[in-house]
């Protein structure tokens, strides 16, 4: 099926007057997730990562992934047809510097952002190559059965849960366009959206927004482009500075905007090229500027953040409830990482306003738990055996917040070297949640606390170490992370960010120990230095059958002597007897 979808593929590129294409994994709102009418890249060559791209030549194909999906893309994608590269050996740009005929290569610069399209016109440096933007998206003209776009019904994100008028966000917004002295400022940029006018809605299967567009300009007018559905108390809420269009009004807005001469800001990262292309050519000034409402929603404020205290004690429960399930039953046999986790998901949908799951559950046994973002299926489905090592990683999206927890447990007795790796993994987990660090030090910075004891015995892990988490948002915000990957933005007050370090052996088994954390000051006496520090959100019990105590220094064992002690506290009361008791046996003081 994947070989006469690319043929297809290169019958459009011929009459495009195209020697390739380039397919990301995007769409023209750059949401990490996608609507399944969007999933151009899955589509063509069957891998459902949240990131990679492809290129396709008359004669050859490429896919290009990171860390995450080595294994993955390996499973998934026909060899035959693509090769698969590994982003840290070469990259996009390496091949197409590396073409020795004359060759035009084609690009839907409605899913390219700004930023991609310089890149690719900086990186090139070959002068065989030339880019062309084709009006029509090959895919789409190839794509027979292609669903249809998803527009459902908007919600309002009342106060109680968001902590600050939508009024107010506004004028916030329109203060920083005319302070970079523009007319207008464009958000594609779905999350920013629904944060700025406390809106919900479920047009994506995981993050609970709805697919649109938002012109602001400096007098606190706002025009908002949606086909989701608007009953009369949205209308209401939006009031009259917002007025409503449908998507397809949007580019005779962009008209009138260029005939006005105005001044428009638009973020390079999130805002197509197409957009960049067309203010331009209606006689528009793009300014180039980040997308504030990222940074503002990234640093919560004190409602959002007890709102996620709320939410994360929720979830504890179902989570507990699901791991007391899981160490009960596995000796009878028949268990397996479906039956785990539609477990999970019956426990959660019983919470108190639960909305759904913040990204497809991953329960990865033996092998499985070595691939980063697994997915059972029937396809893969593994029972889970004595000895194995099962990998949950996991979430929900709750009115009051988002949440997202790994945990990794062992079937039966563990061996020694399980054991070992394990411990360095928490080691690592505890040496980044109890840092003390001053203020303007970025993620980037902190990174190799988590990594410094798999790294001391020659070890690492091809992923992230954290990565932002938003309020009832994408489990998956930006711009704050802790990563190897270089990173300029500084961590401060209220953003929330995962602790995830994790090690993986390819064909055996994987471990990861995911906790959220919350950014807050810390009081230091005598210093003249404001300094920050973290507190753990998810509560969730730490295998201690993994733990080899030896490896452990006093200061770490008595961090999960207190974690424990405060999961204990904080979530016994709300299970079963037998559930509390169990609870109460895995999170007994280690010495």
């Amino acid at each position: 099926m994947s070989y006469e979808k690319i043929l297809k593929l290169r019958k459009e590129m011929i009459n495009n007057h195209i020697d390739g294409y380039i397919v990301p994994h995007n769409d023209n709102f750059f949401n990490e997730s996608l609507p399944e009418a969007n999933r151009r890249l899955e589509w063509l060559t069957s891998f459902d990562g949240s990131a990679g791209i492809a290129l396709v030549l008359a004669e050859k194909a490429y896919i290009f992934v990171d860390g995450r999906y080595t294994i993955q893309a390996k499973q998934q994608i026909d060899s035959k047809i693509y090769e698969i590269v590994h982003l840290k050996d070469k990259n996009l740009y390496d091949i197409l510097n590396s073409i020795e005929n004359k060759t035009i290569i084609g690009i839907d610069s409605k899913i390219h952002s700004i930023l991609n399209v310089e890149h690719l016109n900086l990186k090139i440096q070959n002068s065989n190559i030339s880019i062309k933007q084709v009006k029509d998206n090959l895919i789409d003209l190839i794509w027979d059965d292609r669903p249809k776009l998803p527009y459902n019904e908007i919600t309002i994100h009342n106060i109680e849960y968001s902590g600050e008028e939508t009024k107010t966000k506004i004028e916030t917004i329109s203060k920083y366009i005319d302070s970079h002295t523009g007319d207008t400022l464009i958000i594609t940029d779905c999350e920013s959206i629904s944060w700025l006018l406390n809106i919900r809605g479920s047009d994506l299967e995981f993050t609970p927004i709805p697919l649109s567009i938002v012109i602001i300009n400096k007098y606190n007018n706002i025009q908002f482009f949606t086909n989701s559905k608007l009953n009369a108390n949205i209308k209401k809420h939006l009031g009259n500075n917002i007025k409503i269009f449908k998507l397809n009004a949007f580019e005779e807005q962009l008209k009138s905007i260029g005939k006005r001469n105005e001044k428009v800001i638009v973020d390079n990262e999130t805002c197509s090229y197409w957009i960049f292309k067309k203010l331009k050519e209606f006689g528009a000034k793009p300014i180039i500027k980040k997308n504030l409402c990222l940074k503002l929603k990234a640093c919560k404020n004190k409602i959002e953040v007890n709102g996620m205290r709320k939410a994360h004690l929720r979830d504890a429960k179902s989570l507990i409830e699901t791991l007391y399930w899981i160490k009960s039953h596995y000796p009878d046999g028949n268990l397996d990482e479906i039956e785990v986790s539609r477990k999970l998901f019956k426990s959660r949908e019983k919470n108190k306003n639960f909305i759904g799951l913040s990204f497809p559950t991953i329960a990865g046994t033996g092998p499985n738990g070595a691939i980063v973002h697994y997915r059972p299926s029937k396809l893969n489905n593994r029972e889970i055996k004595y000895g194995d090592l099962l990998l949950m990683d996991s979430g929900a999206q709750y009115f009051e917040g988002t949440t997202d927890v790994t945990r990794t447990i062992a079937i039966g007795e563990p061996d020694k070297e399980k054991k070992v790796k394990f411990t360095k993994v928490l080691k690592g987990h505890i040496n980044l949640a109890t840092v003390v660090f001053p203020y303007g030090t970025t993620g980037h910075q902190l990174d190799i606390l988590a990594r410094k004891f798999l790294w001391d015995d020659g070890l690492d892990y091809d992923h992230g170490t954290g990565h932002g988490v938003g309020s009832c948002l994408n489990v998956h915000e930006g711009p704050q992370s802790i990563s190897k990957r270089s990173n300029n933005v500084i961590l401060e007050e209220g953003m929330i960010i995962s602790n995830e370090p994790g090690f993986y052996k390819e064909g055996e088994y994987g471990i990861r120990i995911e906790n959220l954390i919350l950014v807050k000051e810390k009081y230091i006496p005598n210093s003249n230095i404001k300094f920050l520090n973290f507190e753990t959100l998810t509560l969730a019990p730490i295998d201690l059958s993994l733990i080899d105590i030896d490896l452990l220094e006093q200061k770490e064992i008595k961090w999960i002597n207190e974690y424990h002690r405060n999961v204990y506290k904080q979530v016994s009361s709300s299970l079963s007897t037998k559930v509390a008791e169990w609870l109460k046996e895995e999170t007994k003081e280690i010495s």
